[in-house]
Order: C-alpha cells, then structure tokens, then sequence
C-alpha cells in the first residue's frame, strides 16, 4: 500500500485557484490575513471570493465593513 493516496478531485468550474487559510488553533489571525490578501489581491485586479466558514460566527463582514 502506497503511503501518500490520492483522491479525485473535481474542480470548481470558473475557478483557476483556490487557496485555503487554516489553523487548529483560534486567535491566531486567520482572519485578519485572509482578509488583508483578499483585498490584497483584488487591488492587483484579480477577482476575488471569500468564504467565512466559521463556526462559531463569521468575523470577515465586520473587518471588511460589509
């Protein structure tokens, strides 16, 4: 048996990239740094989507003002 498997991932149609930030620890500014390279990123023309998966309430709607 291999010690690295492999899975079949389907991709996200219209989607080039995605980048996931994570931590398995809280109050570590996974927050802060997504938003900061989401806005990063789209002053540099790219288009951009966020998605705010916390589970104990999304933080990025009040850091961006939304």
């Amino acid at each position: 048996m291999n010690a690295v498997q492999t899975h079949d991932r389907q991709a996200i149609p219209n989607i080039k990239d995605t980048l996931a930030v994570s931590s398995g620890k809280g109050g570590v500014g996974k927050s802060t740094l997504t938003a900061n390279l989401a806005v990063s990123l789209a002053a540099k023309g790219l288009r951009v989507g966020l998605l705010d998966a916390d589970i104990y309430g999304p933080n990025i709607p009040g850091m961006l003002g939304l």
